[in-house]
């Protein structure tokens, strides 16, 4: 109340969600980490020079960084890891400017973002939690501390290619951290062993996490 202890004014808040969230959206990639398995000979070269940093020898060895539109290159002795890339279109215009030839790379982290297009509670044990531990066997609700309510934390440790589809063979992942808040924003991170990212992969990967929103969305 305003006025009682210290109180100066009390703001309501509005229920209503966004425009931009009020409707189901398409996955998009986010965050790409890996490394392109395409030697960069000739690092030291004068055309990189001017755009890439040497870093000091740390317990990492001697390594060069360059910071691109389309995200960060790190180089050290000929291989070239990247991360923040926003997609496969992303990782080929940074191979670009690094001059690799018909470079292909592995990816080990990967973050989608889509959305649910609804507002839900994300309390502890919340119905979101109790449905998905209805729906799903392969994937748990993490816990939370007692002051964490801003996000449904969610694990797949085991993936099982008989309850989820799309992903199979080397796109399998080792596990997947989901996250989904109370304006139904919902994050996807995946980590893989050596995934060679392609056209075909960042497609499945896409129409999986569509697939994950769209079974989210029937569980609040």
């Amino acid at each position: 109340m305003e006025g009682v202890q210290d109180v100066l004014y009390v703001r309501l808040t509005d229920l209503l969600l966004p425009r931009t969230l009020q409707s189901p959206s398409r996955s998009i990639v986010k965050n790409l980490c890996g490394k392109f398995t395409t030697f960069l000979d000739g690092y030291r070269i004068i055309p990189h020079r001017a755009v890439s940093i040497e870093n000091p020898t740390s317990y990492f060895g001697r390594h060069h960084t360059m910071h691109h539109l389309h995200g960060t290159a790190t180089v050290h002795f000929g291989v070239v890891y990247f991360k923040g890339c926003g997609g496969l279109n992303s990782i080929t215009c940074l191979s670009e400017d690094l001059f690799l030839t018909n470079p292909s790379c592995e990816v080990h982290m990967g973050v989608f973002k889509t959305c649910l297009g609804r507002r839900l509670s994300t309390t502890h044990g919340c119905y979101l939690e109790n449905a998905v531990s209805e729906r799903f066997r392969c994937m748990r609700v993490r816990r939370r501390l007692d002051d964490s309510t801003q996000a449904v934390k969610l694990r797949i440790d085991n993936f099982d290619e008989n309850e989820f589809p799309y992903l199979r063979g080397k796109l399998v992942p080792t596990s997947v951290d989901l996250s989904v808040t109370g304006t139904g924003v919902l994050l996807l991170r995946f980590s893989w062993s050596r995934c060679a990212w392609t056209d075909d992969s960042e497609s499945s990967v896409l129409r999986f996490c569509d697939w994950m929103a769209d079974e989210l969305r029937g569980c609040c």
